[in-house]
């Protein structure tokens, strides 16, 4: 039996990924004390095997069950499975964390329901959250299992919400130590935290610690090499997704990365991370620093080639220097792939220009492996996690109205950008560029593709299901012998 039970879930487009917040989460409880169990890939149980999972391991003395709202879809309750919409939203259904919480509480009828995450779940969709934890739940979560006193920042339909920001945390303490139950495999691409929050505010960014000074929240460096070094001696593992929102936003950093870190192991380490190009462009040292210590993919934050809307979110490198910057790391380190999404929807962006930024992308002339369209989203999230475009959408030429916008400068509409990025996202997809994919992955001459890391999701034709199938069956195989 367990104090607390973990839920959590993946969208499977990257391959297995395992979203780094209950992992973190898991392991502050168990640093207090608790016994916890992570529940992973929960829209891939059947009902009767969720039911038989939270018969076994909650109890009349288990505290509580804990989820993320993130990637949950809170309007469309009759999805039968994960999976990308039209909006490009992912969307992972209630409907079996419903059965998870029903069952939980026909054994306990006094187990706390806890939630995280940047969305409100309503009430009526089943849940019946006792309390929702807003930003980071790090230190707030450890406090409200201990019963110490605390006040609600607010209430949203009767729900009282936490905000984590009162419970500072401390950097050393941000590392994941994983347990065996949550059965790793050698060859997973693991979430790596080495800083939180961003330096930019982007205004169409809706992370909740933007505008951070460059050296805030950065975890310390022995930390870090212990980290990857746990996990190497006990799972093997050499490859990670960086989450930090900017790995590169500042050069100082990066070279003691290199230099404290990276360089310090004794095996190699490959990952995949966010990159501002206009910072790799100013300081040209990054790049090789960032190559020595493993980067192999990256996603750049461009958004957009559309001068007027670059300078409206902060972009201001130009599409010139921005592509010949490009070119130059493509043709020195012809192992990384390069990637980046593009807004569709901007404040200045017309459907004329969209179609000429597309006619580009489509073009020899884009060294970039692999590119999305993405409709700028205006959604209001909870708390700080809402972008300035969605807080403030006048003030940026955006009416917003059921859930959909309209730019009052040309008249363009949310409807009209996501068929535009739709069409354009399937041109994207359907061809890749020339890659030489061995330099970036371990994996047997059998199963060539199996645990790539991809910068963006377009590239799914690569991605072989049945590896993907095999992998989360050997999971489910796992925690339903436990």
């Amino acid at each position: 039996m367990v104090d607390v039970l973990l839920l959590t879930d993946f969208d499977g487009k990257l391959g297995f990924i395992r979203p780094a917040g209950a992992y973190r989460i898991a392991t502050s409880l168990r640093r207090a004390g608790y016994r916890v169990l992570v529940v992973h890939c929960v829209s891939s149980f059947t009902t009767a095997e969720l039911t038989r999972i939270v018969e076994r391991h909650v109890s009349n003395k288990t505290k509580a069950v804990m989820f993320s709202t993130t990637f949950m879809n809170v309007e469309r309750r009759r999805l039968k499975r994960p999976h990308h919409d039209d909006t490009g939203t992912v969307s992972l259904d209630p409907e079996k964390y419903v059965v998870a919480l029903t069952v939980a509480r026909r054994i306990n009828p006094a187990i706390r329901v806890i939630s995280g995450g940047v969305n409100f779940i309503p009430p009526e969709l089943g849940l019946k959250i006792d309390t929702h934890i807003e930003s980071f739940g790090d230190v707030a979560v450890v406090s409200l299992l201990a019963g110490e006193s605390w006040f609600p920042s607010k209430s949203i339909k009767g729900v009282p919400i936490m905000d984590g920001e009162r419970y500072p945390v401390d950097m050393s303490t941000i590392d994941i130590e994983y347990h065996d139950t949550d059965f790793i495999e050698d060859d997973e691409t693991l979430t790596l935290e080495i800083a939180r929050g961003c330096i930019f505010n982007c205004g169409f960014c809706a992370s909740a610690v933007r505008g951070k000074s460059k050296q805030d929240y950065i975890k310390p460096f022995d930390v870090l090499r212990q980290e990857l070094t746990r996990n190497f001696q006990m799972y093997k593992i050499t490859r990670y997704a960086i989450s930090d929102d900017t790995l590169n936003d500042s050069p100082v950093k990066v070279k003691h990365l290199y230099e404290q870190v990276f360089s310090q192991l004794p095996f190699n380490v490959e990952f995949v991370c966010y990159l501002r190009h206009d910072l790799l462009e100013a300081h040209h040292e990054e790049i090789d620093y960032l190559y020595r210590c493993g980067l192999r993919a990256a996603h750049f934050g461009i958004e957009t080639t559309i001068p007027a809307s670059a300078k409206a979110i902060g972009k201001g490198l130009s599409k010139e220097k921005t592509f010949a910057y490009l070119r130059h790391i493509r043709k020195t380190y012809p192992d990384i792939l390069m990637g980046s999404l593009f807004i569709y929807g901007l404040p200045f962006d017309s459907l004329s220009q969209l179609e000429d930024q597309f006619q580009f992308l489509n073009s020899q002339e884009n060294p970039l492996h692999a590119f999305r369209a993405w409709p700028l989203s205006l959604v209001q999230r909870m708390g700080k996690w809402s972008s300035e475009f969605s807080r403030n959408p006048s003030n940026h030429g955006y009416v917003v109205a059921d859930n959909s916008w309209i730019n009052i400068r040309n008249g363009l509409s949310l409807e009209q950008v996501q068929r535009l990025a739709i069409d354009h996202s399937r041109v994207f997809e359907s061809k890749i560029t020339d890659f030489p994919f061995d330099a970036i992955t371990r994996r047997s001459n059998e199963h060539p593709h199996q645990g790539r890391m991809l910068p963006i999701r377009l590239i799914d034709r690569l991605q072989d299901r049945s590896l993907l199938d095999d992998k989360i069956a050997r999971y489910k195989k796992g925690v339903l012998s436990l």
